[in-house]
Parts: structure tokens; sequence; C-alpha cells
């Protein structure tokens, strides 16, 4: 007697599925003012619906939610790529993921320009980097070192 087959994907799901666990007690798990109905919202969640209202709409639910920094650790090491998770959608974290490598970098040479005494002008002159980016760099790189020493 030959046992039944299964499908490839039941033998790949411990590998697809997400490394943490998600967050319960979730405000978006309960019935959400702000939507038409639960399906629509359930949708929303789901990352079905990319309506900009209905989207507004799911932020403000995540910004009040006692599970936010659960949520924000699950979004950043799960396997999603396509619900709505910690107030962002999978095309947002997906850009985020992509762009925090080029964030390291720019960060580093700043403070390596600075501490070469080069000015925030002058940074800005000879990388490209906007002027804004490099303040919020040099005022993060100070609260880091400020956090270190506490």
């Amino acid at each position: 007697m030959s046992l039944p087959r299964r499908h490839v994907a039941d033998y790949f799901y411990p590998e697809l599925t997400a490394i943490a666990v998600a967050p319960r007690g979730g405000v978006c798990s309960s019935e959400v003012t702000g939507f038409p109905d639960r399906q629509v919202q359930q949708a929303v969640f789901d990352g079905e619906n990319d309506d900009p209202g209905l989207l507004a709409n799911a932020r403000a639910t995540c910004t009040a939610c006692p599970a936010l920094a659960a949520c924000r650790q699950f979004a950043e090491v799960s396997l999603d790529e396509t619900t709505f998770l910690a107030g962002t959608t999978a095309e947002e974290r997906s850009r985020a993921a992509r762009r925090a490598p080029r964030t390291q970098h720019r960060r580093a040479v700043v403070e390596r320009m600075r501490k070469a005494g080069v000015t925030i002008p002058d940074i800005t002159f000879y990388t490209g980097y906007p002027t804004r980016s490099i303040e919020a760099d040099l005022a993060r790189s100070e609260r880091d070192k400020t956090a270190r020493i506490a």
C-alpha cells in the first residue's frame, strides 16, 4: 500500500511560513470603525484592497493598536509579501528593505566625513545627499552615542 501523495507546497510549508509568531490581541482582529463592513476590512488587511482612504483607516487603526510594536517586529522578520502589517503595505516594507543598505552606507559616509571635519554644506556638495538626510543622520548618530554612554 502506498502513502497518499502530498502536494509539493506541503513539504515546503515550514520554510515558507514566517520566522516569528504573529502577535495576538491586535485591534485589526476585531471589527473596526472606518470600514463599510467586516469583509472590506478583512480585504484591506489581507492586502487585497489598496483604496487610499481605506488604507488611511487601516493605518489609523494600527497607530492606536496596543500590539503595534510586536506587529512591527513580526512584519520585519515575516516572509509575508501580501498583507497589511504594522501600518505598512507589503510594497512599502519591500521598498524599505531594499533601501536599508543604502541608508546604512549613507550614514557611515556622513559620519566619517563629519569626523574628518567636513561641514554639512560640503557633505551635501560632495555626496549629493540631501541636507535634511545628513542632518537627520548626524542627529541620530548623536542620540546613539548618548544612549551608549547612559
